[in-house]
């Protein structure tokens, strides 16, 4: 039986610049992906809201955040990541975000529009983040067991 480890809501940052804030929000995604790798789990799948301001984030979060991802997904993990509200540039559209250059790391998927993903033999409709759910679950077939949304 495949297994996964989903997760969301982060909000990495440094609130009011602070680094222990921001080192306890790095702390908690270096936890989720050294516990999928003590499990085993070879799929984490990431429900939105990786950093805490949509419109701005500061560079050592981001890069910091960046880095964490990166050695866990070339460590072969397989990491998709659903479009947050605070991920969204734009407060209406997920074509801009700041996950999106995450996608360009190995191992890692970037989920901008309803879709759904074949996991490990598993269908699964990630839903990202939208003003109106039941508008945009119209995209989905009914094919899947699974429903994941932010």
């Amino acid at each position: 039986m495949t297994k996964y480890l989903i997760a969301s809501d982060i909000h990495v940052s440094s609130h009011k610049n602070s680094l222990q804030r921001l080192q306890h929000c790095l702390d908690a995604l270096e936890w989720i992906f050294t516990t999928a790798a003590h499990h085993n789990i070879k799929n984490v799948l990431f429900l939105g809201d990786l950093f805490q301001d949509r419109q701005k984030i500061q560079v050592l979060p981001y890069h910091k955040t960046y880095e964490i991802v990166q050695k866990h997904a070339e460590q072969g993990l397989n990491i998709y990541m659903l479009i947050g509200n605070h991920d969204m540039w734009y407060a209406d559209r997920c074509d801009i975000s700041s996950v999106f250059p995450f996608g360009a790391i190995q191992n890692v998927t970037v989920v901008t529009q309803p879709s759904t993903l074949e996991i490990d033999g598993t269908k699964f409709d990630f839903l990202p983040y939208t003003h109106n759910p039941l508008e945009s679950m119209k995209a989905f077939e009914n094919t899947s067991r699974v429903l994941l949304g932010h």
